[in-house]
């Protein structure tokens, strides 16, 4: 809390701020989402109720998606 307070109070546009911390944050949402295809798709943890092949494709797919987005913001940013 007390880094977080330090952070905030350094920083002179609060809107890119908050811009920067999104961009943070969304770098970790594409490990969240193929961790969490692996799992559910994983016989082991799911048993009966895992995935079905094709379902696990088609989210592979979007995390993929949701990673190529999360780099063109990136680029965005630095070039």
């Amino acid at each position: 809390l007390v880094i977080a307070f330090a952070i905030i109070m350094v920083i002179s546009n609060p809107f890119m701020g908050l811009i920067y911390s999104q961009m943070i944050l969304s770098i970790q949402l594409p490990i969240t989402i193929f961790l969490q295809v692996y799992l559910t798709s994983s016989e082991k943890v799911m048993g009966k109720y895992k995935n079905r092949t094709s379902t696990k494709w088609i989210l592979y797919i979007l995390g993929g998606i949701v990673t190529v987005l999360n780099l063109m913001l990136l680029i965005s940013f630095i070039v």
